[in-house]
């Protein structure tokens, strides 16, 4: 019987009428059911109560029980009349409501021959066999209880005969998640402090108990009323508790486990143990004690993990045998054992050496074949002496391992060494005894003493991300990476005043711990809103940003709870992980983010950067800190001088001056770099007015900022030239701390007046990047980080911006602090504050004063219901708040408002007050949950509007009142799906229409929704992102003439397709280039700089000779899954000869294209492709060669060449004329094809036979010689720039670089990678050995004859000395010992490899290792 998912269910039988209940209740009764049932399984039943409760009342029975909270009431599961004599197998999963499972008078055959018993997510059962019951089941085989969170007892056995057999035929017990376990059997009672989860006063038996397994038990408080304290020792085996036929026994998570076993155990208890494995058990003190070490004569796997306290494995103490011990051990692995000094603990240490393996105990342990030993600090101090019959052997992460005496290996399989930083390699000396070795892995091995993994580089940031570092800083950051490496450290401080450089310290460290390898992710988070009173948004974004670094993968969850737990799930699946929390202001509970650390089995590195240590180390309990300090004396002036420049040296008058300056500076970075900009090329009296400013500054009451700072800062922002930088300053100030975007930034200023109004966006646009390149200039403004809004900077809304260099600028956190104290005291003044008390704020002199306010609402569900702030220009709210009600009355007080952005805000309509912002100018509603909009209308100054991601689903007619607008964004609104006809006409002054991933419904003229021609009417519109889902919807006569910059996409496209590199992109789906698309479309791919061409159709040719005028800007080209293409360029046509091709391109890629035959047909330009840099060809079924030489002579710029899946290519460059071959077979010349490629990648091309040579078909005499050479590159090819080279699955490829290399040929080459090249015989041949000096990498796999990598090299001769990563992986063949010329044998062995001091990885697996 299964009974699944039945959510209403309360009984399995229940009695109808008042005779069946008197049946049932007459006394010896027995029902009967079910007499042949052999299998139950009851699952997801929420509302359960009981198999058979015969009640009349069933409701009110239900309503008293679990479904109330009552868990006094007992209503065992099965009632007394209950009987299944033949019941084997019985399943109870998710039954909230079961607690307790059999009555105390059951029936005398009930259960009988129950065998397995299964009882999961039960979350209200207290115990699971009662004493009086557990003879009952002796034909019990096996026991899972799974999550059952009040269980406190597995088997109560209390006033039981002594003589009573227990569970005789019971093999396998699993206990897991029981948090409030106190007694697995519990037959006395115990009130000391040394609980045992097996308990018994009388010798007990448990003779066919095979597995035991308990995971994630006894580690919660219990109930009041019981005997407990918070950190109460547990033992796991009493003395009395025998297992004699137990095999294998598994401890995962029991924090509260101090010893396994009890100091009176017998020792034939434990005879037959094979498997032994303890994880997660953070008091474990010992875990085979001396006494009990010959009880494990039949041990063969012992596995060890993050055990914190656990100092030794075997103590030998004490102990006086001369047998052999654990001699049939064959697994051994210890991790994560950061206090572990000794596998073996015994009183002969003579010498001050740990050995892993007392070479006195080499008998005891000669079946080991598995050492597996990771992350234990404290272990080996000098030696590691291992067991003679190894198999595997993998040493991880010890850091004072120095060397490893592995002996005579004749059976080692795998040898994998990772991060010994102090290990000798003289151990290589001893590999050639590994006769049967298939994998050979060493990383980061011996780094001490061959380079200094600390010292930080030359070219790192410190604040103005162009000074060198200051060497102040190294020991600091040294300091903190031996933190970084201790295990017993998880949490770091650092600490220093504003300005003194924390940021660049922590970037520093970030950097070289990515370097170092140390961590398996990282991630830098500038948590600045610590400052605000309520932190749960706050709390929220750090969540997710987490997620995103260090999975890529953002959290979906909607509860709080369970987005902290799905985040600590990840953050513990991805290992060690670095986390640095920049910018704390107040305490920031780890726990309910979910980071973790200290306690968790998988542990995280967290990096807190603060302005007061106080934060740090009360609040959050760091363990160590670190104060950064400010530079001394002659370090500022050595950085103030390479900011400012060497004048200030050279000047005798200014460098007096220069140097007080300096000194006013306080040795803090932000104070020296900012003055240092601002005065650079002035005059000495400007530098003395400086000085004395900075002499006479007063005290300020910015938190944690030095009154020479803010004197410096403010300085700096008195001396910018002009109102408009200063009142930009000031504006980047009121924003909030994060990037801010070049377009949020436009559209304020253009409601603030910044730009003429009679001006063109072009040259506003422009101005504005001025004013941010002075104030980055003046070190006011700094570039976002680059790795971030690698989207959001090629979107369509970034076209206004897209030639700027960085589409993003931040402000120092100081710097904006400054600035708004600098606003605040304006006699206009600029207000940022809270929402609570800003009602009474309103009434103060500040509110009537004030021009710009911005609010941040977290804790008020509504505003008041007006601002008096009649001179207000500028109004941006911050919400966090979804449920915040704005009064319609709220605006009325506004009058001269400019600017309003609110931001994630719910209006069915706009507030009434609305119509009182006559001189609005820019509205934002971004991220709006917006019905009626319909007030807008009235908004007839209004020049920005943009209503980007709201859910606003029709524009209003209102909307063609708008006649002023001049930039209208809705990108991203999914659900707008009406625009009346007219209103985009009716919109004359529009110059920047945004409407990508928006609306789609676009009608034909005379249909009631807008159409495309409407267009035409905007005689001003330059910018334009739109999406127009079908070709055919547009008119022929559209005309785009005065567009400079768009993002059109023509078909159906995906958010990810959407990129954008320039700021004029046309992309086109599923267009028939037989039809006219009109003039409007081609003058654009005329003009584009950026042309994608998708399921193409109605043309064999991309582009054709007609086109040959055309094109001269365009910078990308890509045309994919276009089966009917079979040329990309129709060239035959004489006048294309007169024109240069694609002058601009700088990148062509072609996809998919299973038709194509030449990229061009016909002959190309002098000139043609000068420009390109990149090119990608892949799945291009019937291209047999890529260019012809004359042509390929053109792409002289070309970096990055890749080709792929291309199944028919016999060459890459092909002879087209028998003058060419005559050239090339020309003694001295040089062909000198891409001279700057970088990257060459050939992948799956089973066809390819060489780089460049006459084709296959070639009837010229010397096709037979030039294939003959039988080398891929011949001897005129030279890639002197070629840093990358990926050859995978070339089944032809014989050799790779031919005898006689030009000289310079390949010189520059770092990463070689060759995989699935069947056919190659040799990779590097000796004479060619030194022109691949820089090789960095060499990664070789499933090549089946090659033999040599590299050929005949003499030991002694130094080469690869650059080389880092050597992967040799499936080279059956593979040979290491080649005779030379004059008979001596030459050895390429991992003993010469070891001799280079830039080794880092070597990785050996399946080739062939008998004369290693």
């Amino acid at each position: 019987m299964t009974i699944e998912d039945c959510n209403a269910m309360q009984q399995i039988i229940a009695c109808e009428g008042e005779f069946e209940i008197k049946e049932v209740d007459h006394v010896g009764t027995n029902l009967q059911l079910l007499p042949k049932l052999r299998f139950l399984k009851l699952e997801n039943l929420p509302e359960l109560m009981n198999f058979d409760y015969f009640s009349s009342n069933l409701e009110t029975t239900s309503q008293g029980m679990c479904s109330q909270g009552n868990l006094d009431i007992h209503m065992p599961f099965f009632s007394y009349q209950v009987s299944f004599p033949n019941l084997e197998k019985l399943e109870f999963i998710n039954l909230p409501k079961l607690k307790e499972i059999w009555h105390h008078q059951p029936s005398l055959e009930s259960f009988y021959n129950l065998e397995i018993l299964e009882v999961l997510h039960c979350s209200c059962l207290l115990n699971l066999i009662p004493s009086y019951l557990i003879q009952r089941f002796n034909n019990l085989k096996k026991i899972n209880v799974h999550n059952c969170k009040v269980l406190e007892y597995t088997f109560d056995l209390q006033g039981l005969d002594e003589n009573v057999e227990i569970l005789p035929k019971l093999e396998t017990l699993k206990l897991r998640r029981l948090p409030r376990l106190r007694y697995i059997i519990c037959n006395e009672d115990k009130n000391d402090g040394m609980r045992c989860l097996f308990s018994s006063p009388t010798l007990m038996d448990f003779q066919n108990l095979k597995c035991l397994s308990i995971q994630d038990c006894a580690y919660e408080n219990n109930e009041e009323g019981h005997v407990n304290t918070p950190i109460e020792d547990i033992v796991l085996f009493g003395e009395k508790v025998s297992f004699p036929n137990l095999e294998e026994l598994k401890l995962v998570g029991l924090p509260k486990l101090k010893m396994i076993w009890h100091h009176q155990l017998s020792l034939e208890f434990f005879c037959k143990l094979r498997i032994l494995r303890v994880h997660n058990c953070p008091r474990l003190v010992n875990l085979v004690p001396s006494h009990l070490i010959q009880s494990f004569q039949n041990l063969k796997e012992l596995n060890v993990y993050d055990c914190k306290a656990l100092e030794s494995v075997f103590d030998y103490r004490g102990f006086n045998g001369d047998g052999g011990i654990l001699s049939k051990i064959e697994t051994l692995t210890l991790e994560k054992l950061p206090r572990l000094r000794l596998t073996i603990c015994n009183e002969d240490k003579n010498d001050n050496m740990s050995y892993l393996l007392s070479p006195s105990k080499f008998k005891d342990f000669y079946q080991l074949k598995e050492l597996y030993i990771i992350d234990c600090g404290m272990l080996l101090d000098g030696e590691v002496s291992c067991p003679p019959n190894l198999e595997v052997l993998v040493l991880k992460s010890l850091p004072n391992l120095k060397e490893i005496d592995v002996g005579i290996f004749a059976q080692l399989k795998i040898l994998i060494l990772k991060k010994l930083p102090r290990l000798r390699y003289t151990f290589a000396s001893q590999l050639k005894n590994f006769h049967d070795l298939k994998e050979l892995h060493i990383i980061d091995c011996g780094m001490e003493g061959g380079r200094d993994v600390s010292t930080p580089s030359n070219d790192v940031v410190l604040f103005n991300e162009k000074a060198s570092f200051l060497e102040s800083r190294a020991s600091t950051v040294n300091k903190i990476m031996d933190a970084l490496r201790d295990d017993n450290i998880n949490l770091i401080r650092i600490w220093g005043t504003a300005g003194v450089g924390k940021t660049t310290l922590l970037k520093q460290v970030a950097q070289q711990a990515n370097q170092q390898q140390l961590f398996t992710t990282q991630a830098y988070m500038d948590v600045s809103w610590t400052r605000d009173s309520d932190k749960l948004q706050g709390v929220a974004e750090l969540q997710q940003k987490i997620a995103e670094k260090v999975s890529g993968v953002p959290l979906w969850l909607q509860d709080g709870s369970g987005i902290t737990d799905e985040l600590k799930r990840r953050l513990m699946m991805l290992g060690k992980i670095l986390i640095i929390l920049d910018d704390i202001w107040t305490e920031v509970d780890l726990v309910k983010v979910g980071i973790p650390f200290e306690g968790d089995e998988t542990q995280c590195k967290i990096v807190l950067a603060s302005r007061d240590g106080d934060v740090l180390c009360k609040d959050m309990g760091a363990q160590i800190c670190f104060q950064v300090e400010p530079l001394p004396p002659e370090e500022a002036w050595s950085f103030f001088k390479k900011t400012s420049g060497d004048s200030v040296e050279e000047d005798l008058e200014l460098r007096p001056i220069a140097i007080q300056v300096v000194e006013e500076c306080e040795g803090l970075p932000i104070a020296i770099v900012t003055i240092a900009k601002a005065l650079k090329d002035e005059t000495v009296a400007v530098w003395k007015n400086a000085l004395e400013q900075l002499r006479s500054c007063s005290p300020t009451n910015i938190r944690a900022v030095d009154k020479k700072v803010y004197s410096c800062l403010e300085w700096s922002y008195t001396h910018l030239k002009g109102d408009d930088v200063k009142s930009l300053f000031l504006l980047c100030g009121m924003m909030s701390y994060c990037d801010i975007s070049l377009n949020r930034l436009f559209q304020y200023c253009m409601g603030l007046d910044f730009f003429d109004h009679m001006e063109p966006l072009e040259q506003a646009t422009n101005k504005l990047v001025t004013l941010v390149e002075i104030l980055k200039a003046s070190g006011l403004l700094l570039d976002s980080h680059k790795e971030r809004h690698n989207f959001d900077g090629k979107r369509a809304s970034s076209l206004l911006f897209m030639d700027a260099d960085n589409k993003f600028v931040r402000m120092h956190g100081v710097v904006r602090e400054v600035a708004r104290a600098i606003a605040s005291k304006d006699p206009h003044p600029f207000v940022v504050r809270e929402d609570v008390g800003l009602g009474e704020w309103s009434e103060t002199d500040e509110s009537k004063r004030c021009t710009f306010i911005s609010l941040n609402c977290r804790a008020v569900h509504e505003l008041p219901q007006g601002l008096v702030c009649p001179e207000l220009q500028f109004f941006l709210l911050h919400n966090k708040n979804p449920s915040l009600n704005i009064p319609n009355s709220f605006f009325e007080a506004m009058k001269k408002l400019k600017v309003l952005d609110l931001h994630k805000m719910c209006f069915t309509t706009l507030p009434s007050s609305f119509d009182s912002l006559a001189n609005l100018q820019t509205l934002r509603l971004n991220g709006c949950k917006l019905v009626d909009i319909a007030l807008i209308g009235k908004l007839t100054k209004l020049q920005v509007l943009s209503l980007v991601g709201s859910t606003i689903q029709q524009l209003p007619n209102e909307m063609v009142q708008l006649t002023n607008l001049r930039l209208l964004n809705l990108n991203d609104c999914k659900e707008l799906e009406v625009i009346p006809p007219n209103i985009l006409s009716s919109l004359s002054r529009l110059e920047c229409l945004y409407m990508t991933s928006s609306f789609t419904q676009w009608a034909v003229e005379g249909e009631s929704n807008a159409c495309l021609s409407e267009l035409n009417h905007l005689s001003y519109l330059t910018t334009l992102g739109i999406d127009i889902p079908d070709a055919n919807l547009l008119p022929k006569g559209i005309l785009f003439e005065n567009l400079t910059r768009y993002a059109i996409f023509v078909g159906n496209f995906q958010r990810y397709e959407r990129y954008c590199r320039t700021k004029r992109v046309l992309k086109l789906r599923k267009v028939n280039r037989s039809l006219h698309l009109g003039d409007g479309i081609s003058k654009l791919m005329e003009r584009s700089e950026e042309l994608e061409f998708m399921e193409l159709s109605g043309t064999k040719y991309v582009l054709h000779s007609s086109d040959r005028e055309i094109f001269l800007e365009l910078k990308h080209l890509e045309v994919s899954s276009s089966p009917e293409i079979q040329y990309i360029v129709d060239s035959k046509d004489q006048q294309f000869l007169q024109h240069g091709a694609f002058p601009s391109l700088e990148s062509l890629v072609l996809r998919r294209l299973r038709n194509l035959e030449e990229v061009w047909c016909g002959p190309i330009p002098i000139g043609s492709f000068g420009n390109l840099k990149t090119l990608h060809v892949t799945f291009c079924g019937e291209l047999k060669f890529l260019f012809f030489l004359s042509t390929a002579r053109g792409f002289s710029q070309l970096e990055e060449m890749t080709i792929e899946n291309c199944y028919l290519m016999q060459q890459i460059i092909a002879y087209e004329t028998e003058s060419e071959i005559k050239e090339d077979g020309h003694v001295g010349t040089n062909l000198q094809l891409f001279p700057k490629l970088r990257s060459l990648r050939l992948e799956r091309l089973p066809q390819l036979i060489n780089f460049s040579s006459e084709l296959e078909t070639s009837s010229t005499s010397m096709s037979t010689n030039a294939r003959s050479e039988n080398s891929f590159f011949n001897h005129k090819v030279s890639f002197p720039n070629l840093e990358e080279l990926i050859l995978n699955d070339l089944s032809k490829l014989k050799n790779i670089w031919h005898h006689q290399l030009l000289f310079g040929s390949f010189c520059n080459l770092r990463i070689l990678r060759m995989y699935k090249c069947p056919c190659l015989l040799n990779l590097v041949p000796s004479h060619l050995i030194h022109n691949f000096q820089n090789l960095k990498e060499i990664d070789v796999q499933d090549c089946e004859l090659l033999e040599h990598v590299p050929q005949g090299i003499d030991g002694n001769v130094e080469i690869l000395s650059k080389l880092e990563i050597l992967k040799l992986d499936d080279l059956p063949r593979l040979r290491w010992i080649e005779d030379g010329n004059d008979s001596m044998k030459y050895i390429s062995s991992p003993l010469t490899l070891m001799n280079i001091q830039n080794f880092k990885e070597l990785h050996i697996t399946n080739c062939r290792m008998e004369d290693l």
